[in-house]
């Protein structure tokens, strides 16, 4: 059987505070980070000079990764966010303390994912392929 490439989806819950949980996706797949990066990354304006979306900065990754929470409102009812839409706007809505919890706690999960990424990368003697090889010319 061949090695699996493909991002496994996996869910993972992280503490933001001893009541507050969020949960991320473990890993992006690579569309789902060119997909953050270009929300990010701005445009070319009608002069042809780049000009970075910076209201987006920083928030995008946190959007791909966050898949729930369990915050409420005001009514103490959840708050919903099964959508990119309803991420963005809840998260865009909070107080910037409380966005640096949840961007903190995402940010030390990406940390410990590639950590765990390359101390396995070691194991495997630093292969990252599947292992096939080319033929030679004879």
């Amino acid at each position: 059987m061949g090695e699996n490439w493909f991002v496994r989806p996996e869910v993972v819950r992280l503490a933001v505070t001893d009541k507050v949980w969020i949960e991320v996706k473990k890993r992006l797949t690579t569309g789902e980070m060119r997909d953050a990066a270009q929300a990010a990354a701005g445009m070319v304006d009608l002069q042809g000079i780049w000009r970075p979306n910076l209201a987006m900065a920083g928030i995008t990754q946190n959007v791909s990764y966050l898949l729930d929470w369990n915050l409420v409102d005001d009514n103490d009812k959840p708050v919903v966010i099964d959508t990119d839409a309803k991420k963005l706007a809840a998260l865009r809505g909070l107080p910037e303390d409380k966005y640096d919890l949840i961007e903190t706690a995402i940010s030390e999960h990406i940390d410990r994912v590639a950590a765990e990424d390359a101390e396995l990368k070691k194991t495997k003697g630093g292969e990252t392929h599947s292992g096939a090889t080319t033929p030679s010319a004879a």
